[in-house]
């Protein structure tokens, strides 16, 4: 759950971008392989708030009927390759990573047939795909915050919304929240808006 909070809030924040808003969630929170209950709970770092378990498995409903997974389990895989997410379709594969470079990878390829071509990942650049990259510092602009905080000043100095704005940031943790609800009601389906304020996992059994 805490990757979910502190890094996942970021790619929930990414996703509507390329599936219009999150609409609902299914969720789970396991600790070792059983399901979370009020005793696993505490306090978590980074001013999480209440969170519990070892690995979380959601499955959220979007606007363009594109269902979005998300999958977190603790000291599990490569720390180094696990922030981000793909998008999967007929034609290829978009790997989209949030603190390394390249920032998007395509493979040109349908993902469900991988034995009809061995085509190779194609960079994508703020150039557009397989082009050079002109931005020498786009790796740290994006991972070190620093085109966020540009925009956002930017912001307030022309009086328009941020990139990021708190219609966005409220969507982020109503989706978080959401997977925490479905999951105090045993991994049933929430949808958005949700009926409830505050943490779920306060009122979990």
């Amino acid at each position: 759950p805490q990757d979910l909070w502190v890094l996942g809030s970021h790619i929930l924040n990414l996703v509507p971008l390329f599936t219009g808003p999150l609409t609902g969630c299914a969720a789970t929170i396991l600790k070792e392989k059983r399901p979370v209950g009020r005793k696993d709970l505490y306090q978590g770092d980074e001013g999480t708030g209440l969170i519990g378990g070892d690995r979380l498995h959601a499955r959220f409903s979007t606007e363009s009927g594109v269902p979005f997974y998300f999958d977190s389990i603790r000291n599990a895989g490569v720390k180094a390759g696990n922030f981000g997410f793909q998008l999967l379709g007929n034609k290829g594969v978009l790997d989209i990573r949030i603190d390394t470079e390249p920032l998007i990878s395509f493979f040109p390829a349908n993902p469900f047939f991988p034995q009809n071509s061995r085509p190779e990942w194609i960079p994508v650049t703020s150039n557009g795909p397989g082009e050079k990259e002109t931005f020498p510092e786009i790796a740290r602009a994006v991972a070190g915050h620093q085109a966020a905080i540009k925009d956002l000043v930017g912001a307030i100095r022309e009086d328009r919304p941020a990139l990021c704005n708190e219609t966005d940031g409220r969507a982020t943790v109503e989706a978080i929240m959401g997977a925490f609800e479905s999951h105090r009601l045993g991994g049933a389906w929430v949808g958005f808006p949700l009926p409830v304020d505050g943490n779920p996992l306060e009122n979990l059994l």
